[in-house]
């Protein structure tokens, strides 16, 4: 990850969330938690989560391997079959972060807008 980007907690979501839809953030935050567990759930029992325009969460399984332990280049380390979760962007977001301009995320200068009322209500 670039070191000039911003980090986006769940609490962050929580506040923009709330601002968006107008409802505090209590409630926002009971239903992203509901949300997390859903998508948790629904991948853990074998199910593909499509979210239109956003994208696809999917379980794959990742072959067993051969690799090396930093400290130890010397002594392979065996690293078994195991399940890894994937994500696959959709048109929506691929076409969004594309028109983003390179420079911008590189130097950290991409204006948030979500602290802002774009109405003018606050």
């Amino acid at each position: 990850m670039d070191s000039h980007m911003t980090i986006v907690r769940k609490k962050d979501l929580v506040a923009a969330v709330s601002h968006k839809i107008g409802n505090d953030n209590e409630e926002v935050a009971r239903g992203i938690n509901a949300l997390i567990e859903v998508l948790v759930e629904k991948l853990c029992t074998g199910n593909e989560i499509t979210l239109r325009g956003f994208g696809t969460f999917t379980v794959k399984v990742a072959k067993a391997k051969k690799g090396r332990n930093p400290s130890k280049p010397e002594d392979p380390v065996h690293i078994p079959l195991r399940c890894v979760p994937r994500f696959r962007p959709g048109k929506v977001l691929r076409e969004s972060i594309r028109k983003l301009d390179p420079m911008l995320i590189m130097n950290g200068t991409v204006s948030d807008d979500s602290d802002t009322d774009k109405d003018g209500d606050d």
